[in-house]
């Protein structure tokens, strides 16, 4: 990766750095937080933990510069850009696609944004600015402890669906997929490759369009359909 490699840049002790790379293709550093990284298959030893994911339509305009026809496109794309900064920083990389065992990499978002996200009630993180337009696409594992950035000023003020009375992203489900806390994967699923479920599969999840936050943050209609053609298995 040319913004990694070429200009001598040292990753291993510069957090911004390596945002600033991340951005330059249309990829965010979400957060990061320190670990022991005793047992779950990563690092041994100390570590800094970089959870790395994408908001709003900045992401798919760059991989819609870089898309090559291959399998699972974004997910290759993704590995590109991250596995060289990952050797940049002498980490490891590791993606919520890896396994079993898999990546628990909400649990991860949870830790690294901290005060901006919180679960929602249809099991995506709802974050305090994005709202349910986001995703996680990776972790890169640095060994020791590199100092964290700063949190953004009120990014710890309360905030939360909890406060959200209407809930709309619940009545939003055409098939009330989502119940009692859980998603009817299946019923989701049936819906979208039929007819009836066109909306969905052509915009994308009418549960997200119905949450109120972040709506600037909304994918484009070609990244909706991308997503849901892959929920699909097309």
């Amino acid at each position: 990766m040319k913004a990694a490699g070429e200009n001598g840049m040292d990753l291993r002790r510069d957090i911004r750095q390596i945002g600033a790379c991340l951005a330059a293709e249309g990829l965010l550093l979400r957060g990061a937080f320190h670990d022991s990284g005793n047992n779950d298959g990563g690092l041994a030893g100390p570590r800094t933990v970089l959870v790395i994911g994408n908001a709003g339509p900045s992401f798919w305009r760059a991989f819609s510069r870089h898309r090559r026809d291959e399998a699972n496109p974004m997910d290759a794309w993704v590995r590109r850009i991250v596995d060289p900064l990952a050797a940049a920083c002498g980490g490891r990389a590791r993606y919520p696609s890896d396994g079993p065992p898999y990546l628990p990499v909400q649990r991860l978002a949870l830790k690294a944004e901290a005060g901006r996200v919180m679960p929602s009630p249809i099991g995506l993180l709802m974050h305090r600015r994005y709202g349910l337009w986001h995703a996680y696409r990776a972790v890169i594992e640095c060994p020791g402890l590199l100092p964290l950035l700063d949190p953004a000023p009120g990014e710890a003020d309360d905030f939360g669906c909890d406060r959200c009375i209407e809930q709309p992203c619940l009545k939003s489900c055409p098939v009330g997929a989502f119940r009692d806390g859980a998603y009817d994967v299946a019923a989701c699923r049936k819906h979208v490759a039929s007819a009836a479920g066109r909306a969905c599969l052509e915009g994308g999840c009418l549960c997200r369009h119905a949450c109120p936050v972040g709506q600037d943050n909304a994918y484009p209609p070609a990244q909706a359909r991308f997503h849901m053609k892959s929920f699909l298995g097309g």
